[in-house]
């Protein structure tokens, strides 16, 4: 628990109550908003890793002891705490409170989950990251936006929190209105003077040109989103990226109809309705049954384990699948 936590201060003025050299010295710290919070970097943190107790100025450093000592953190958290005060000359043995012992947190979940950053602690948290995606999700790297889209969506559907259209599209979760990104080539292709660039946004149109008028298949549309980034940097366009020359997540995922979920596997598109008609058995005897476990949850097929494992198998074997169960 800290200030960023302690969403409407309460706990911060019950601690403030007990404590009147404390509330002296921290009644003149500014009051950050979210977005403020956002744009600090790791370093403004004593927890760093989770980006808590902050300790941007004496101030914030002495609410930072105050939440520590009343609700407890870690050793290396306390020695972070303890170096800022003595930057600050903050004497923070005049903040002692009691101690509150509170039960175990729920498990914190991270959106980029091996690196253990971002945290979502609750519905605020979750716009909280929703602004930082929508703000700065264009210049992550590829894996990273990927990640942190995923569950970022998923988490928001755990809480039933609402995100917006954009989220969703830069998650690569809507359908391409394929005319409106074909026309997005010749409108960057107007706005470089780069020939290699115009002559690979004209290749891109012409493949375009041929396909259906939407276009949902995942892997399609990040292969899409892929290239366009390539050409925008030879073109000189990803620097500057607006209205007119919108990111190629925007670019590609340019609506805000929901895309079913499916993958391709040999000719077919699977559904979840489709997979569902596979039988797990049966389709360990073609792919083996370690790798019918491997996609499977409390014996059933996952849909995203298995548009994992089912996509990338040999096209032969996927050819087999889907005549096996005529999908």
């Amino acid at each position: 628990m800290d200030i960023i936590r302690d969403g409407n201060l309460s706990r911060l003025y019950g601690i403030l109550r007990d404590n009147p050299n404390a509330a002296a010295f921290v009644k003149t710290a500014d009051v950050l908003n979210d977005r403020e919070w956002l744009d600090q970097p790791d370093e403004a943190f004593a927890d760093a890793h989770n980006r808590e107790f902050p300790i941007i100025d004496p101030r914030h450093t002495a609410i930072s002891v105050l939440y520590a000592s009343k609700f407890g953190a870690d050793e290396s958290v306390w020695r972070n705490l303890r170096r800022a005060a003595d930057i600050y000359a903050v004497d923070v043995s005049q903040f002692e409170v009691a101690s509150t012992k509170v039960a175990s947190a729920s498990p914190v979940t991270y959106l980029l989950s091996e690196k253990g950053k971002y945290p979502i602690y609750g519905e605020m948290s979750v716009k909280q990251a929703e602004d930082y995606f929508l703000n700065y999700g264009h210049i992550m790297h590829d894996e990273a936006r990927s990640e942190y889209g995923e569950s970022l969506v998923k988490v928001a559907a755990d809480l039933d929190v609402e995100l917006q259209p954009e989220t969703f599209r830069m998650t690569g979760k809507t359908v391409t209105d394929v005319p409106l990104a074909r026309d997005m080539m010749f409108t960057r292709s107007y706005y470089t003077s780069s020939k290699e660039a115009q002559e690979a946004y004209m290749k891109v149109a012409e493949v375009l040109e041929t396909a259906h008028i939407e276009l949902s298949d995942n892997d399609t549309q990040a292969e899409l989103v892929r290239v366009i980034r390539g050409i925008d940097k030879i073109a000189g366009l990803d620097r500057s990226y607006s209205v007119k020359i919108p990111t190629p997540e925007s670019t590609v995922y340019n609506t805000v109809k929901l895309a079913r979920p499916m993958f391709t596997m040999g000719p077919c598109s699977v559904t979840p309705e489709k997979l569902a008609m596979i039988d797990p058995d049966i389709l360990g005897d073609i792919i083996g049954e370690d790798m019918v476990e491997a996609m499977s949850k409390q014996g059933e097929l996952d849909f995203r384990e298995a548009s994992t494992l089912l996509s990338t198998l040999p096209r032969d074997i996927q050819n087999v699948v889907a005549r096996t169960f005529r999908l």
